[in-house]
């Protein structure tokens, strides 16, 4: 028996095809997804069982809200754009402060320990950009 069900699921104007796969139960197939909407959508089922062409379209029942579905509910990593430019801006004076410390140590007569001091400002200027690399990611 050659089967080749496919299933299109139509949210507003996005649209995806996914494959059905055969479960345990005899004829009964499914597709995973995980709905990141609410609201309605159309599945269309397509292909063929044998000779035979499937074409059927279907309106489920309406996808809830997530909030409304989850249990416990879901913290959001989502930054706020006020929390990200205070970070931002934070950083900007930790660099500018950096900046600051080295023009100091420029105009500083030299001593044996020059050496240990512009590792340590290295250290301090790659430790801001991993925080600025960091917080750009989670926005």
């Amino acid at each position: 028996m050659k089967k080749t069900l496919k299933i299109k699921l139509i949210v507003d104007e996005d649209e995806i095809i996914l494959p059905l796969q055969p479960t345990d139960i005899p004829g009964k197939y499914e597709a995973q997804i995980t709905p990141t909407f609410s609201g309605w959508s159309q599945l269309n089922f397509m292909g063929t069982i044998n000779d035979t062409t499937v074409n059927l379209a279907l309106h489920p029942k309406k996808v809830e809200d997530p909030p409304l579905l989850q249990f416990p509910p879901v913290e959001s990593n989502q930054v706020e754009i006020d929390d990200f430019n205070r970070e931002v801006d934070d950083l900007r004076g930790d660099v500018r402060d950096l900046q600051n410390i080295i023009i100091e140590l420029e105009n500083k007569p030299s001593n044996d320990n020059s050496g240990i001091t512009y590792v340590a400002i290295g250290l301090g200027v790659t430790g801001i950009a991993i925080s600025v690399a960091s917080f750009a990611k989670k926005r």
